[in-house]
């Protein structure tokens, strides 16, 4: 009660908006620019992963090939309900900072 009532919580929430929000952008950008025709990022506007549709691709087969480079990614299909699942990945920001987020993807693009 006394975090909020001091104002520290609407501060700690501003300053991970930020952080996380600056991830998310470098993120999303470089997945547009260095992997333009292998993944399309789907639309959100909240959470700490970016979700994207593989494009040529595999889903088992680019995870596979991401994690023996080191990269941990998620499966996207399980997160769908029903049959119309598409293959896709899920790729963590919230506890990566900037720098591992530029590594982790030039480790992918020469994975796949």
């Amino acid at each position: 009660a006394r975090l909020i009532d001091d104002g520290q919580l609407a501060r700690h929430v501003r300053r991970m908006q930020r952080l996380y929000g600056a991830r998310r952008a470098l993120l999303l950008e470089r997945l547009r620019r260095d992997f333009a025709g292998q993944l399309e990022p789907l639309p959100s506007v909240a959470g700490l992963h970016v979700a994207a549709r593989l494009l040529d691709h595999a889903e088992t087969d680019a995870i596979a090939r991401a994690r023996a480079a080191g990269v941990g990614l998620g499966a996207l299909a399980p997160c769908y309900a029903g049959d119309r699942r598409q293959p896709g990945v899920l790729l963590g920001f919230g506890n990566v900072d900037e720098r591992r987020i530029g590594e982790g993807l030039r480790r992918l693009r020469t994975a796949w």
